[in-house]
């Protein structure tokens, strides 16, 4: 789950219940107050705490304790507006992994102007995401393929060249001959 808090903070969790391990959210996208579990309707606020539990009678006397039952957290950063979730923790800091090269240039192109969402897809695909990307993803499909130029991207893209970062991360630049603007995809 990815939500902005009433304090402003950008906030994810697992989106699992913590008493019966139930999903807590269904729908792909929303907004709401609280997360409610549709299991025994376990409340908790955007800020992950556990706000109620039915019967709360129930527990008295055994030691339970709302504290110790909040929503777990996980890492979340953004660069440019686009949002980025880490599940390692072991995993530096988003900024230190990618590289202060690659974030420069991620702003330098993506944060000109505000992010809007403007379309929502989503795709069952019973197979390796990494095979879906590749077939679906021409400017990423055709780094893989440097000496065949004559894909469906190419029509549309002309390639620049390739920014190779030291941590290992690579930025491939193309250019748009229609809008006759600069886009990096890596």
């Amino acid at each position: 789950l990815i939500v902005r808090g009433e304090d402003g903070r950008l906030r994810a969790f697992y989106n699992i219940c913590t008493h019966r391990s139930a999903p807590l959210v269904r729908q792909e996208r929303g907004n709401g107050k609280a997360f409610q579990c549709f299991y025994h309707l376990w409340t908790f606020g955007l800020d992950g705490s556990l706000r109620g539990v039915t019967k709360p009678e129930g527990y008295e006397g055994t030691g339970f304790c709302k504290e110790d039952f909040g929503l777990v957290e996980v890492r979340v950063d953004t660069v440019a507006g686009l949002v980025f979730v880490c599940l390692s923790t072991e995993t530096g800091a988003l900024r230190d992994y990618v590289g202060a090269e690659l974030v420069a240039r991620m702003e330098e192109t993506l944060g000109r102007v505000e992010l809007e969402v403007f379309h929502y897809h989503k795709a069952v695909v019973q197979t390796n995401w990494k095979l879906w990307n590749d077939n679906n993803s021409e400017i990423y499909h055709n780094f893989l393929h440097p000496f065949n130029r004559k894909t469906t991207a190419e029509a549309m893209y002309t390639h620049t060249g390739h920014v190779l970062y030291p941590n290992g991360h690579a930025l491939m630049v193309t250019t748009d001959p229609r809008a006759r603007v600069q886009y990096g995809a890596g």
